[in-house]
């Protein structure tokens, strides 16, 4: 039987690596599992405080603006609506420091159910939501009436709309009876908001764990130092047959011979002789597969039907497959050696610079770059890049490479798809979406500037008789006809928007040539004049028309449009073809 060599280092160092290594870890884990325990209980105080601090931040606004209220309608010198409206838009623009997401804000509502104000869901505004149910069927409205009739107010449960994650998530809110107005005020929280904080409780308690981990890490290293000291006496020991196996390791392995394990005379080198052995075997099996590899590479290369290219360190191409040559239009010989940035468009060149650099530096990969490239022929072609590094076999950055991705098509979908996201698909004008920004932006310049700005809400009368007796596809040519009589009727400077069937507004914020009422009548008397739908003559078509002046008669969007909104229906009551101001009492 052969005889097996008995490695003394094995036994004194598993020895030691046991004593040393096993306590600290025992004692680690020990800590670290302490350190868990005593943060979940922790975490139920954490939530606990949280809610409680809450709630009285949120009860104490709910006081405080129901306290204004009564202060207001006491001190106030404009009674009725107007009061109301001032209050309530004051209410809208309060907002408070607390521990969630957003600001703190409030709502308002009547005892029988209409929402006078709400931040999170302004769509509600002035709409009757007694019988609003969320996904569990509970009434919010119910439950705020029990809470009001309690002494002081009190406290619902119910899910609702969360603004800062765009979900419907359980709220908790405070509200209190103001019952001279039949009004209730709330405002409230989401208990989604109590992961944030326990999240940065976590952050903390990981770095706390993070250094006992680094603590029991230098024991274990220093345990470690200790062992190659020990090592090192005993190699004093073995030096002589080191030698000899070293001698024989160089001339084994420069020539790709096998190591002669029979030869040596320690379990050591004989394991080094057959883990050398295995070290050659797989080197020259890694060698050929490295060639496998490479010619397989090569091949889908050239095979994808994406562009590939790569350069190096000082931005020249140095090799590139044929869907490149045919995205670029430049022969090989042409492409081979060229800088990538002869290809750049001027104002993309800092851009992708920028963003190559930033991965070649870094090393971390980066989403798809858009930009332009110019062909050989002059023309622009819109591709997407995504770079990666180039490393030498020692690991040396060299260069990046790049899918080069034909983005042409993508680009002219997104660009359609913009459009269609702001404009009419009937008429291309621009949309409701289009015509609320817009406003926005005048709105904003108006009251920068002091400048005025006049809203038109245009009503088409009698529209739907030409889809009842025309049928809609001349209801469609009629809307056609309206759309260019209207800009031929505007001025430039003028915006109209399509933003319903057959309702139509247009913004006036000209401020050398603010005559709103003038355009108005414009508008009235050119679409008032008969009509030839494909040979059928159409003379009964006219408008009516509102409208509403910033600041005058509004000072905030919704108000603005509300209030032309209001006219235009007064001018509908009074006769067909006519234009109303809005009414400030409206």
């Amino acid at each position: 039987m052969k005889e097996k060599k008995k490695s003394l280092v094995d036994v004194i160092m598993v020895n030691m690596l046991l004593m040393i290594s096993l306590p600290l870890v025992l004692l680690g884990g020990i800590v670290v599992l302490g350190e868990y325990y005593f943060f979940r209980q922790d975490r139920e105080v954490i939530k606990k405080a949280y809610i409680q601090e809450q709630e009285e931040i949120f009860k104490h606004e709910v006081e405080k603006a129901i306290d204004y209220i009564r202060w207001t309608r006491k001190q106030h010198r404009t009674p009725g609506d107007d009061q109301e409206s001032e209050m309530l838009s004051w209410i809208s623009r309060i907002r408070f420091h607390n521990k969630g997401r957003l600001p703190g804000f409030l709502f308002v509502r009547t005892r029988e159910g209409i929402q006078l104000m709400s931040i999170s869901r302004p769509d509600l505004i002035g709409k009757d939501i007694s019988l609003l149910t969320d996904l569990d069927g509970i009434n919010s409205h119910q439950l705020f009436l029990k809470a009001i009739e309690k002494p002081g107010g009190g406290w619902a449960d119910y899910s609702w709309f969360n603004p800062s994650t765009r979900e419907v998530e359980l709220k908790r809110s405070f509200a209190k009876s103001v019952p001279e107005l039949g009004w209730y005020v709330g405002a409230g929280f989401w208990f989604g908001d109590i992961e944030r904080v326990i999240f940065n409780k976590q952050l903390i308690f990981r770095n706390k764990v993070m250094k006992e981990v680094s603590t029991i890490s230098l024991l274990l290293s220093a345990m470690f130092l200790l062992q190659y000291l020990v090592y090192r006496v005993m190699m004093r020991k073995i030096r002589g047959n080191f030698h000899q196996f070293v001698e024989f390791f160089n001339t084994s392995t420069s020539t790709a011979v096998l190591v002669d394990a029979k030869a040596l005379s320690y379990s050591e080198f004989v394991n080094m002789a057959k883990s050398v052995n295995q070290m050659i075997k797989a080197r020259n099996v890694a060698d050929q597969a490295l060639r496998d590899s490479e010619n397989r590479y090569r091949s889908i290369i050239e095979n994808i039907d994406q562009g590939y290219c790569e350069v190096g360190s000082d931005g020249n191409i140095t090799f590139f497959n044929d869907r490149m040559h045919d995205i670029a239009g430049y022969s090989r010989e042409e492409l081979t050696g060229m800088n990538a940035a002869v290809m750049l468009d001027e104002k993309d060149v800092e851009k992708v610079f920028k963003h190559f650099a930033d991965i070649y530096e870094t090393d971390v990969p980066q989403p798809e770059l858009t930009c332009l490239i110019r062909r050989k022929d002059d023309t622009w072609k819109f591709v997407g890049l995504t770079p990666t590094v180039i490393k030498d076999a020692q690991g040396n950055k060299t260069g990046l490479r790049s899918i080069v991705r034909d983005v042409d098509r993508q680009k002219e979908y997104e660009e359609n798809l913009i459009y269609l996201a702001y404009h009419d698909a009937l008429t291309g004008l621009k949309n409701r979406k289009a015509f609320y920004e817009q406003l926005s932006d005048a709105l904003y310049h108006a009251k920068r500037y002091g400048t005025e700005l006049g809203l038109i809400y245009v009503d088409i009368d009698k529209f739907k008789k030409v889809n009842d007796t025309l049928g809609h596809e001349m209801g469609d040519v009629l809307l056609l006809e309206i759309r260019d009589r209207l800009q031929n009727t505007l001025r430039k400077t003028d915006f109209i928007s399509r933003i319903g069937g057959d309702e139509f507004v247009v913004l006036v914020d000209n401020p050398n040539n603010f005559h709103p009422a003038a355009i108005a009548e414009k508008i009235v008397k050119n679409l008032s004049e008969p009509y030839n739908l494909k040979g059928n003559m159409v003379d009964y078509i006219s408008s009516s028309v509102g409208i509403s002046v910033f600041p005058t008669d509004a000072v905030e969007m919704d108000s603005l449009v509300r209030k032309a909104d209001q006219a235009m229906y007064v001018a509908k009551e009074k006769r067909n073809g006519y234009v109303r101001y809005a009414d400030v009492n409206l």
